[in-house]
């Protein structure tokens, strides 16, 4: 029988010609190995600092690498958030301050008096307002 897979959103299909890897990934994988091996040479060997301090410095740099090249954040890719983060900073960031909620603010309506209740009393007893035409045609 022949399966066909459908997939949710055709845009977000990209394809893994690599071992089930797509090529992002792949150079990803080779880009950390290679930036561990080469942090780990010049670090211990070429500067002489003691292999687990080294060690540590190599697994941040690595991971950091990683990320870049695997992680994705709310589904974006790091290159997309990182600009929508710059983006964000840029911008003046402003607070609104708003009076507590016990003082009346200046565009708040007027109390209604004791006119306008018995105004909008009446008239939802007539009918004139909220009533549907069958129950107007009732009265």
């Amino acid at each position: 029988m022949i399966e066909i897979v459908l997939r949710k959103d055709i845009r977000h299909y990209e394809p893994k010609p690599f071992f089930g890897l797509t090529a992002r990934q792949l150079a990803s994988i080779v880009a950390v190995i290679g930036v561990s091996i080469g942090s780990y040479v010049l670090l211990s060997v070429v500067l002489g600092l003691p292999t687990t301090f080294a060690g540590w410095i190599v697994m941040a740099l690595g991971g950091t690498v990683g990320f870049i090249g695997l992680g994705k954040v709310n589904g974006l890719k790091p290159e997309e958030w990182l600009k929508l983060r710059k983006l964000e900073a840029s911008q003046p960031q402003t607070m609104i301050y708003q009076r507590p909620f016990f003082e009346r603010a200046e565009a708040a309506p007027a109390p209604l008096t004791k006119a306008d209740k018995v105004a909008l009393k009446d008239e939802i007893r007539n009918g004139e307002k909220g009533a549907t035409k069958k129950q107007r045609k009732r009265k």
